[in-house]
């Protein structure tokens, strides 16, 4: 699946903001993973959410032996299911594409991955994150 539309990222927003918040959310992390860095200097990021940071880690390296894999930036939320939903739709609004190519180290395709420019990151996705609650 290739980035999708403006219209449809704010639609699906939209949608999922006015939805209630499910018991079975609770409080986590939201975390965001440099998978690795393009030759044309674009980052491939992993967004994801958990509720043991440690744990989360410890699965990704046993799953995929990634060496360029890094931890890059994680935060505390009140509502870790819903939080990451909706700060998907918003960097997928931002990102050049949604990568579904597989992955050099385990050839599988990975999920929730972001393609972003630099710029990109340094100024939008960082004041998202910064926004996160």
């Amino acid at each position: 699946m290739s980035r999708r539309s403006n219209y449809i990222l704010r639609r699906l927003f939209n949608r999922r903001r006015r939805r209630p918040i499910s018991t079975a959310d609770g409080i986590g992390f939201i975390y965001i993973i440099r998978e690795r860095v393009l030759s044309n200097g674009c980052w491939i990021l992993k967004i994801g959410m958990t509720n043991s940071l440690d744990r989360r880690l410890k699965e990704h390296r046993r799953d995929c032996p990634n060496p360029n894999r890094r931890l890059w930036r994680f935060k505390g939320v009140g509502f870790r299911r819903r939080v990451e939903a909706l700060f998907h739709l918003k960097v997928e609004s931002i990102s050049v594409d949604r990568p579904r190519t597989s992955c050099p180290f385990c050839h599988r395709r990975h999920q929730e991955l972001f393609m972003l420019t630099p710029h990109q990151i340094s100024n939008k996705l960082l004041p998202l994150f910064a926004r996160l609650s």
